[in-house]
Parts: structure tokens; C-alpha cells; sequence
């Protein structure tokens, strides 16, 4: 940011010698009025120039003085930046958009829209890991690849609609369905190329893998090109409605 500043503040007191030769000037300016006994007759006489250029010494020592205790309070103006090294991890957040995740067992939010509030709040406390998001059903999808820019991150979860509400570029529906596995090892391919030495990926779903790669077996593929997997459920218990369309008549 741009800044402002007196290296030598101190100097400014030495202004006092300023005032005290304005208040001289002054002084010696009254003088003529207690050599005259009607101050009159100063005021009829004809003013020459070396009168009227008489305070000009004084102002001009008084300016001088001005600038000289400036310049030595050095003023400086730039431009202040600060580096802030940190080491961070890389972490990528698997989130389930399937049917099952429109349950209201966090009313007034669904499952979804908890989850996605989690991984907010979450975001909102990291300082330097990037941050990826991969979204999924029956297929995963990448939603945001590994970024430190976190408001890109929140700005797409906001997005993020259940795979019912989705089309595929064709048109037609999307598939639904739970394959965790395949979301975990997108998540996982998403990090291939990542030279960290922390690499996360936070699993979250409602429910066990009924599509796809079985879930365990992609969870061993991971740790093996060294990941960890931290699966997290998202069922809060009890019955668990849905809002349903509510049917119309002509």
C-alpha cells in the first residue's frame, strides 16, 4: 500500500524559531508608533518601495526557514509490500450431488446445502492450501480445480444444484446415483500433477456407493499414489423428508 511518513519527525519543533521571528517583525513594526506622537502623520506620509518591501526579509527568512526544517524532517512517500511465506497442503473436497441428497435432516437446508455451508466455513479459514472442488453422481465432474483463489471456490459452490436439476450438453437428465469411488478417484487425478507433500481429499456423502467403482478399492488406489481420504457423512438421523413438486389442475 502507498505510505507517507517524516523519517525525522522530531525536527518539526524547530518551527518555534519561525513564530518567534514573525512575532519580531511585528514588534519591530510597531516602533514608528512610539517614536510619534500621532501615529497620523506615519499614515499620511508617502509610502516608497523600500517601505513597502520592508517585511520582505523577514517572510522571505521565515519561508526559507520553513522548507529547510522539512527537508530535514525527510519526508518519504512509497510503496510498502509485504511477503508472507507459508506452506500449505493441497486438499480437494468430493461432494455428492446425488437424489438422496435433497433430504431435509437439516432443515430448513438439505443435505446438500450443508454440505456446501461446510465446505464454506471451511474455506473461509484457510490461508495458503489450494482448494479444489469435484462434484458427482452416477459420473464426477470437475468443478474447481486446485486454486488459492477461495472466492472462486465459494462462488462456485453457490452454483452447485443436485443432479436432478442438471442436463447433460445434449439435453437430457443426467444420471443419478452414488459412485464415490469414481468422485474419490477424480478427485485424486485432479492432484496428479500436484508437487506438495500433504495431499487431501474430503469425501462427502449421505450414503454407501450403489454405482461404479467400489469405494474401498478406489480409496487404496488413492493411498497408493499417495493420498489421503477422509470420507464424511452428511445423515443427520430420523426421517428424513424431501420437498416434493406439488401438482397443479387446469
Amino acid at each position: 500500500m502507498d505510505e507517507f511518513r517524516f523519517a525525522h519527525a522530531w525536527a518539526f519543533p524547530l518551527l518555534i524559531a519561525a513564530g518567534w521571528v514573525i512575532w519580531k517583525g511585528r514588534w519591530r513594526r510597531r516602533l514608528p508608533a512610539r517614536l510619534y506622537g500621532d501615529v497620523r502623520l506615519t499614515r499620511t506620509g508617502i509610502r516608497s518601495w523600500k517601505v513597502r518591501l520592508h517585511p520582505l526579509p523577514d517572510t522571505l527568512r521565515v519561508a526559507a526557514w520553513c522548507l529547510l526544517v522539512v527537508a530535514l524532517a525527510r519526508p518519504q512517500a512509497g510503496t510498502a509490500q509485504e511477503v508472507i511465506r507459508g506452506e500449505g497442503i493441497d486438499i480437494v473436497f468430493a461432494l455428492d450431488v446425488s437424489g438422496s441428497m435433497a433430504a431435509l435432516d437439516f432443515q430448513p437446508l438439505n443435505r446438500l446445502e450443508a454440505a456446501k455451508d461446510v465446505i464454506a466455513d471451511f474455506v473461509a479459514g484457510r490461508e495458503f492450501d489450494r482448494i479444489g472442488v469435484v462434484i458427482y453422481a452416477r459420473a464426477a465432474y470437475t468443478l474447481v480445480p486446485l486454486t488459492l483463489d477461495y472466492q472462486t471456490v465459494r462462488s462456485a459452490l453457490d452454483g452447485v444444484r443436485l443432479i436432478s436439476e442438471l442436463r447433460t450438453a445434449d439435453g437430457e437428465q443426467a444420471l443419478d446415483g452414488t459412485a464415490s469411488g469414481v468422485g474419490l478417484l477424480a478427485s485424486a487425478a485432479l492432484m496428479r500433477e500436484s508437487t506438495v507433500r500433504s495431499k487431501v481429499i474430503i469425501l462427502l456423502t449421505d450414503g454407501a456407493t450403489n454405482s461404479g467403482v467400489d469405494l474401498s478399492l478406489a480409496a487404496e488406489a488413492a493411498a497408493a499414489w499417495g493420498f489421503e481420504s477422509l470420507p464424511s457423512g452428511l445423515v443427520a438421523g430420523g426421517r428424513c423428508p424431501r420437498r416434493t413438486a406439488k401438482a397443479t389442475s387446469r
